[in-house]
Formats: C-alpha cells, sequence, structure tokens
C-alpha cells in the first residue's frame, strides 16, 4: 500500500508529515461532513450544483475558443442566418 503524505509546517526548523487518510478522516468528521452525510438530499443536491457548474464553465470555455479560432461568431451566425 503506498501512503502519500505531504508536509504540514508549524514551525520553520519542525515538520510533521500528514497522509491523506487523516484528513479525508478530519474532513468525515466536521460538521459540514457529517450533515452531509446524515441528509438524505444534500448530497444529490450538491452534486447537481457541481455538475451545472462544471457544464456552465466548460461551456463558456467552448464559445470562447470557438470565437478565438474564428468558428463561431455573432455576426456570422446572423448572416448565415438571414440568407
Amino acid at each position: 500500500m503506498v501512503r502519500l503524505t505531504q508536509p504540514v509546517r508549524r514551525d520553520c526548523h519542525n515538520s510533521e508529515q500528514v497522509s491523506i487518510l487523516q484528513i479525508c478522516t478530519w474532513l468525515e468528521n466536521t460538521p459540514v461532513g457529517v450533515t452531509v452525510r446524515q441528509s438524505i438530499w444534500l448530497f444529490p443536491i450538491v452534486e447537481t450544483i457541481h455538475t451545472v457548474g462544471i457544464v456552465l464553465m466548460a461551456g463558456t470555455i467552448a464559445v470562447v475558443d470557438l470565437r478565438l479560432l474564428g468558428l463561431a461568431s455573432l455576426c456570422g451566425a446572423n448572416r448565415s442566418l438571414l440568407s
């Protein structure tokens, strides 16, 4: 089993290693983690908002990229529809 660790500096001369498992366990036991775990609808709602956010961001990036490439312009789209 590979154990991934990250140094956490608490002092300039002293460093501790905290594993990702310890961070996940701490996060699971926070009030937010307990609330999400105990609620029936909170996790699906958070996941839905997260997915919609990713789709909006990817769509915005795609539109900007297409406009930079000259494949999607507001004037060209209107002209092709009118002719």
